[in-house]
C-alpha cells in the first residue's frame, strides 16, 4: 500500500468515525425524548428536569451527557425551560 492509499483509507476511517459520532448523539437524542414523553402526561404538561436525569441514567446515559442532551433539545426548539428547573416539549413529538 502506498502512501496516497493509505491516506485515503485513513480519510475514509475519519470520516466514518464522525458519522458514528453524529449516530451516536442523534440516538441519545431520541432516547431522551423518549423519556420526557413518558414523563409528560396530558394533565401535567411540564417534568423537573431532575426527574428526566435521573430516568436518563436509569437508561444508561451519564448525568453530564443527559444535561448535554437537554441543552442540545432546548437548541433545537423541541423542549424549552417553562421556568427554573422544569421543561416542557414545544409539541407533541412520538417516535
Amino acid at each position: 500500500m502506498n502512501e496516497e492509499d493509505f491516506n485515503a483509507l485513513l480519510q475514509q476511517q475519519r470520516i466514518l468515525a464522525a458519522n458514528i459520532v453524529q449516530e451516536s448523539n442523534t440516538n441519545s437524542k431520541i432516547r431522551l425524548l423518549d423519556i420526557i414523553n413518558e414523563l409528560v402526561t396530558p394533565k401535567n404538561k411540564k417534568i423537573h428536569i431532575e426527574s428526566v436525569i435521573v430516568e436518563a441514567i436509569n437508561h444508561g446515559l451519564t448525568e453530564q451527557e443527559a444535561y448535554d442532551m437537554i441543552d442540545e433539545l432546548k437548541k433545537d426548539h423541541l423542549v424549552y425551560e417553562t421556568e427554573i428547573g422544569f421543561l416542557q416539549r414545544t409539541r407533541d413529538i412520538k417516535f
